[in-house]
């Protein structure tokens, strides 16, 4: 029993860690403020990286819940998932305002 205790502290733990990186690239986001391409660059291959969390996230969410089937597990891996589907459709969307810009000024630069 002990030993089921502290897998489920463990995996706490790294659905923490899971949740700071989704509040870190969140953070990073809200402080985008211009169009430039670097920016573009670098949230895109943010968005890569933070894809690839949600594998893990339902590794670790299901293994929780098979030790832990509480209401409050369930509500943590609920919310997690509402942020990450947040904060994913947010750099996607800045992503293509990006790329609107972008669509816009060649169209300004060809009409000249």
């Amino acid at each position: 029993m002990a030993e089921a205790a502290e897998r489920l502290r463990l995996l706490i733990a790294k659905r923490g860690q899971l949740k700071a990186q989704i509040t870190r690239f969140l953070s990073f986001l809200n402080n985008v403020e211009n169009n430039d391409i670097r920016l573009k660059l670098e949230i895109t291959t943010r968005l890569e990286k933070i894809e690839l969390v949600w594998d893990q996230f339902s590794n670790i969410q299901s293994d929780i819940e098979i030790l832990d089937d509480s209401d409050a597990q369930r509500k943590e891996g609920e919310f997690f998932e509402e942020q990450y589907f947040s904060v994913v459709s947010k750099a996607k969307e800045l992503l293509a305002e990006f790329q609107e810009t972008k669509t816009n000024a060649n169209t300004d630069q060809s009409n000249h």
